[in-house]
């Protein structure tokens, strides 16, 4: 089975006051779904800090992110 790590980078999560509830309520809302389709493994925040690595089926560690990992095409600016 494929497994996908859906992930937003700090800066493109910045949005306004007047936007925010909107956003947690669509957050929330995709939870919900992907925990009822039984598909929902993780949540919390990562560390930006800390440089990626993958890891292969096998154990293997090697560095940075996945290759069909794209920069995000939609960015939410504050007013």
């Amino acid at each position: 089975m494929s497994k996908y790590l859906i992930s937003f980078p700090s800066d493109a999560m910045v949005v306004s006051d007047a936007e925010f509830p909107q956003v947690v309520a669509d957050s929330h809302a995709v939870v919900r779904e992907a925990k009822s389709a039984g598909v929902w493994v993780f949540g919390g925040g990562i560390d930006e800090a800390v440089a990626p690595v993958r890891v292969d089926a096998d154990g293997t560690v090697l560095p940075g992110a996945s290759p069909e990992t794209r920069p995000p095409h939609r960015r939410v600016h504050r007013d």
